[in-house]
């Protein structure tokens, strides 16, 4: 048991003066006062007493420096704690402060957001309008592009005499090619010019005015028949026309495939069933048969 506490107040007294723990002059009595009990003038420590006044002094000090030392800790964590609540505090409020001004932008910006998707919708609405009323237009003009054009037919695969071809030659052209090939009577030409960029490949295209519309159609009804020599001859429509003929070619071929008669008329695509178009032409050739007997039995 001596031994024991011996070598306690031993490492108490090292632990104090390495710590630092209590003052100096204190911890030098204390270690003093323990090397006493524990060599007891240099008799065995089996026979030595500890001094009892010493270990009293000892626990006097330690709960004295303890009871300070946590007064002092106790006091610096409540002023660290004070601190940081006050810092806290502050960027709180900070915070909500800078929540207010976001929340206003966020309301300016909503406010802002429904003008301009009203002004957006408005103007979206007055654009389609302007659309629909350059469509409207553009059919318009296109339409009276054809119109002007009405009265001219363009022939494609005619052969081209050479870079230096006049007016009356071409005209000459025409007026052979319906005459020979068309095997029709002569028609008045009002004007008759080649269109595009020269080719040595092909030929250009020839635009023809004629002067009655009449001649015209008949001109343009019999052009299917030389559609094998390589010679075409369509209506001269604009460009846009053109495109919307071209759109439904296709169309225009299977249709014709599936056994109906189609055919283009301006821009439109005209499809008949056979048999329909078979029973109107019986129905028709029978009431000219009967209106030729009957005006004949008349005339009896």
């Amino acid at each position: 048991m001596g031994v024991i506490l011996r070598s306690t107040y031993s490492y108490i007294s090292t632990l104090l003066l390495a710590l630092n723990r209590v003052p100096s002059a204190a911890t030098s009595q204390l270690a003093a006062n323990l090397s006493a009990n524990a060599t007891n003038h240099g008799q065995p420590w089996a026979t030595s007493k500890i001094n009892p006044g010493g270990v009293k002094n000892f626990s006097r000090a330690s709960h004295k420096y303890f009871s300070a030392s946590k007064k002092k800790r106790f006091e610096q964590l409540r002023t660290l704690l004070l601190t940081r609540i006050t810092t806290l505090e502050v960027k709180v409020k900070d915070l909500i402060k800078s929540l207010e001004f976001t929340q206003s932008e966020v309301c300016e910006l909503q406010t802002e957001n429904k003008t301009l998707q009203k002004s957006d919708h408005e103007k979206r609405t007055l654009i389609n309008d302007y659309k629909a009323r350059i469509q409207e237009l553009e059919q318009r003009s296109n339409y009276q592009e054809d119109y002007n054009h009405s009265l001219n037919l363009r022939f494609c695969g005619l052969h081209e005499l050479r870079s230096g071809e006049t007016w009356e030659e071409t005209t000459t052209l025409v007026q052979k090619t319906i005459l020979d090939k068309l095997q029709l009577s002569s028609m008045n030409l009002e004007h008759v010019h080649h269109v595009g960029p020269l080719n040595p490949l092909h030929p250009r295209t020839i635009v023809a005015q004629f002067e009655k519309f009449a001649d015209r159609e008949t001109v343009l009804r019999n052009g299917r028949k030389m559609k094998r020599s390589g010679i075409f001859i369509n209506e001269d429509l604009c460009a846009a026309s053109q495109a919307i003929q071209s759109s439904q070619l296709p169309q225009l071929k299977q249709t014709r495939k599936d056994g109906k008669i189609a055919s283009l008329k301006y821009t439109k695509l005209i499809t008949k069933d056979c048999h329909v178009e078979q029973t109107n032409t019986t129905t028709t050739m029978m009431y000219y048969c009967f209106n030729y007997c009957f005006n004949k039995s008349c005339e009896n």
